[in-house]
């Protein structure tokens, strides 16, 4: 799982990319979200997707010239950050571009969402899509573009 932007052609963000390895599964471009499965690749742990409020989180992302996982460590906010979508949710998580596409767990490891875009204007809150929506996206309870 991660954000359609990783996937998607450098010169039309409309359009996936051709040259990539892996199968797309499903995507939808509405909310940047993109399931990819990689050969012979198989999680030892698959992540637990089941909800339970927790205040402290760890939003995680790697540095692509590297391979270096990052980890930002926040909480839930309220906030309302500069996007008008009230389906996008926020945390103090101070990532960078590293960590768009990337998880958002809580400190069991338990999946929360995924990292939409960086900091704010004001450097407070980053936005998230719940693990919520998320799986109603999966399961095509959401329609809103894309293909499933």
């Amino acid at each position: 799982l991660t954000s359609a932007s990783l996937v998607s052609d450098f010169v039309c963000d409309n359009k996936i990319a051709e040259n990539l390895r892996g199968t797309l599964q499903h995507y939808n471009l509405h909310y940047n979200v993109a399931l990819v499965s990689v050969k012979d690749f198989c999680a030892p742990n698959p992540a637990n997707i089941q909800h339970q409020g927790r205040d402290e989180l760890v939003a995680i992302g790697c540095c692509f010239e590297y391979g270096i996982l990052m980890a930002a460590r926040g909480q839930h906010t309220e906030m309302l950050g500069r996007l008008d979508c009230k389906l996008l949710r926020y945390s103090t998580c101070k990532i960078t571009k590293a960590g768009i596409g990337g998880p958002l767990v809580d400190f069991d490891g338990k999946f929360l969402g995924m990292n939409f875009c960086g900091m704010d204007l004001y450097g407070i809150s980053s936005h998230l899509i719940s693990s919520h929506l998320i799986i109603r996206n999966l399961h095509g309870k959401e329609k809103a573009g894309g293909a499933t």
